[in-house]
């Protein structure tokens, strides 16, 4: 059966990977983000890469007003969600004292309000017919703190709660909720992070870049096909009785 899957933050990194991955299996992919034309690129990828039906829908997930808008689209073009993969986010650091409220409520606002609102605009369909996945990416963040990023530590930790009380309550729906949490991943926004951090520490980019993959016991950072490879066996058959989980792919940095 063919699956509806839509990935947010699908016009680049993480988001870009798990939307050509579904599209492999010859899923129909919605690929949704901000940029028009960053993810009409991707849904021509996804296209090429095998999918049933691929297109491209403008979302800002901080606004419920654009979520529903998308979302109305979506359903338009493919009737219900079967999958979510809520890839949107972002990092932004800051020394805790340095930390000023705008930071504070753009970090929780992205990270974890975006994930409230798109995951409770689509659970409907998802309930009706009693089957769903959704998953959202965390981060080794959300098992663990770490230096000049309170308010992304906070956000990420936040994200686990609450999808561990929305699996409890989806449990006996057919419907699943986890999180996916990688280590560093090698895109674009890991090396603009460094270059932040190296401002302040004063270091250069490429010393905080080591400092990130020396965190994992296997000295590197992660690919963004590593972490769509994950999404994808999270949202089969095979994986049903995974729920309200954590799944870190850090090498063995972060233990219980």
């Amino acid at each position: 059966m063919t699956r509806t899957v839509l990935v947010t933050g699908a016009g680049r990194g993480v988001g870009r990977a798990c939307a050509i991955r579904f599209a492999q299996e010859g899923a129909r992919v919605a690929c949704a983000a901000r940029s028009q034309k960053e993810i009409e690129a991707v849904a021509a990828e996804c296209m090429k890469a095998g999918a049933t039906d691929a297109r491209a829908f403008v979302m800002d997930v901080t606004s419920y007003s654009s979520i529903s808008s998308a979302l109305t689209q979506i359903r338009k073009a493919y009737t219900s969600i079967d999958v979510l993969c809520h890839s949107a986010g972002g990092a932004k650091t800051a020394p805790f004292g340095g930390t000023d409220e705008q930071l504070w409520n753009e970090m929780i606002a992205l990270n974890l309000t975006s994930a409230y609102l798109v995951g409770r605009a689509v659970l409907g369909d998802m309930l009706q017919k009693r089957k769903g996945r959704m998953i959202f990416i965390g981060s080794t963040a959300s098992r663990s703190g770490y230096r000049y990023c309170a308010a992304y530590t906070a956000s990420k930790h936040g994200l686990l709660g609450m999808v561990r009380s929305l699996a409890l309550e989806v449990a006996a729906a057919g419907v699943t909720a986890n999180v996916v949490a990688p280590g560093y991943i090698r895109v674009s926004a890991t090396e603009q992070a460094a270059k932040q951090v190296a401002s302040r520490v004063g270091k250069t980019p490429e010393q905080v870049l080591a400092v990130y993959r020396a965190a994992s016991p296997q000295g590197r950072m992660f690919e963004p096909d590593e972490v769509a490879a994950l999404v994808q066996f999270v949202a089969s058959d095979s994986a049903s009785g995974i729920n309200g989980q954590c799944l870190l792919l850090d090498g063995g940095a972060v233990v219980a």
